[in-house]
């Protein structure tokens, strides 16, 4: 074995045990730099990269055992995707009534086959009766969800303050929407209509709820010194 592959697979060692001192809070950090001393008295790289190997999954395994369940990677993922359809549904209408009354029919046609029917012709009467006035508030309400979003990636403070704002945009753009839909006799979306979609949306909001605040309870509250 050449010196140029031990120092690699050296180097590939070293940096599991880094990697692994990551993965922990920070009060067992000192497990990883016991690790990393011992790394360093196993002179024969092969069995180094074992041992690291064997200490990175040890730490994984800690850490998921002493993660709150609402920190772990599924979890996180599963936010992220409700994230994701909140802020895709705001601007769903904005951009869809911008690709028709632009002509970009194009865009209007790929977009109208998420709509019901797969065509987005028949919303043509609400979209040309909706006031800009409402269309932006829902793009308020992406752009909050989406802050709250990159909040919640980023394990920042105050992840609830835009989602409750964005929230409180989506319910009451939801009210005002009532009467063009009824003076159009559009039905937006039949599933949503329903009191199926009303509880399903209640319910994913009400899980953010319980998953921000928790965030946003766990997180340092600096002071600043007067």
């Amino acid at each position: 074995m050449t010196p140029e592959s031990r120092t690699a697979i050296r180097t590939l060692a070293t940096w599991l045990i880094e990697r692994a001192r990551r993965t922990l809070p920070a009060a067992k950090h000192q497990w990883a730099d016991a690790m990393l001393g011992e790394l360093h008295q196993v002179e024969n790289d092969p069995q180094a990269l074992r041992w690291a190997f064997g200490c990175w999954m040890a730490t994984l395994v800690e850490s998921i055992r002493s993660s709150p369940p609402l920190e772990l990677l599924p979890i996180r993922l599963f936010v992220m995707l409700l994230f994701v359809q909140q802020v895709f549904n705001d601007f769903f209408a904005p951009v869809l009534t911008f690709a028709y009354k632009t002509r970009s029919l194009w865009l209007a046609e790929h977009l109208g086959w998420l709509t019901p029917g797969d065509d987005y012709r028949p919303l043509i009467p609400l979209m040309n009766t909706i006031p800009l006035w409402l269309l932006a508030m829902y793009v308020a309400g992406a752009l909050l969800y989406l802050t709250a979003a990159v909040r919640y990636v980023r394990r920042s403070s105050s992840t609830v303050t835009p989602f409750a704002a964005a929230f409180a945009i989506d319910a009451l753009g939801w009210c005002l929407l009532q009467p063009y839909l009824a003076a159009t006799a559009v039905v937006g979306d039949p599933v949503a209509s329903s009191a199926f979609g009303l509880v399903l949306e209640l319910s994913i909001a009400a899980f953010l709820w319980i998953v921000l605040l928790k965030r946003d309870a766990t997180q340092p509250v600096s002071v600043s010194a007067s």
